[in-house]
């Protein structure tokens, strides 16, 4: 959907702890820079996104995009009655 492609790590289940505990670290100046989950991380499968289903995301993320919009005001009446 973002035109990017995606790694995974070996490790999933601690991938979002170690993610936290480094964006932690580099915010109060424990570690210099995100570059350390390079040594860290083992990556053992890599997504390429596919050009033409990337172009068909880049057409209807307009429409998306107005159809929140759109439905916003029913969002809030929905949430307005499920908190009587």
């Amino acid at each position: 959907m973002f035109g990017r492609p995606t790694l995974r790590p070996r490790l999933l289940e601690e991938a979002t702890s170690l993610g936290a505990a480094i964006a932690g670290g580099v915010g109060v100046g424990l570690i210099n820079d995100f570059s350390i989950v390079h040594q860290g991380v083992e990556i053992v499968d890599r997504h390429i996104p596919n050009p033409q289903a990337q172009a068909v995301y880049d057409r209807l993320y307009p429409i998306f995009l107005e159809t929140y919009t759109a439905l916003v005001p029913i969002f809030d009446q929905l949430h307005e009655a499920n908190s009587l």
